[in-house]
């Protein structure tokens, strides 16, 4: 492949073919300790999107990596999904923070379960 297919390729499927879908893509729930979050498309461009993000390998000047723990028509299941790995990633942190473990980072994970309850379409 070319290095100008290459480049054509990249934008097609990386951050230029997920900004051809910004219309239905969301972001619904971010939780910065256990770094999971739910991402919303439409079912017409949900490929698309899924395609783009695999190619993302940094926002900003910080480095990701996206993992797919969940695909599916419903919310309710993405909730389901994401507390339960919410929960067992929240474990792991207190086990390596261990005494070091703040009231504000306990009261950071509660306030994020909140919101992940809550969500609607």
């Amino acid at each position: 492949m070319s290095q100008r297919q290459s480049r054509q390729h990249s934008c097609e499927l990386g951050e230029c073919g997920l900004a051809s879908s910004l219309g239905s893509f969301q972001v619904k729930y971010v939780n910065p300790i256990t770094k999971v979050c739910i991402i919303r498309a439409s079912r017409e461009e949900y490929q698309k999107v899924w395609s783009a993000i695999t190619m993302v390998r940094s926002i900003g000047n910080c480095p990701v990596l996206f993992n797919l723990l969940d695909l599916s028509g419903s919310i309710k299941a993405c909730k389901n999904a994401a507390l339960k790995c919410d929960e067992l990633k929240f474990e792991q942190y207190k086990l390596i923070v261990g005494a070091r473990l703040s009231v504000d980072a306990t009261q950071l994970m509660q306030n994020c379960h909140d919101k992940i309850k809550v969500l609607e379409h």
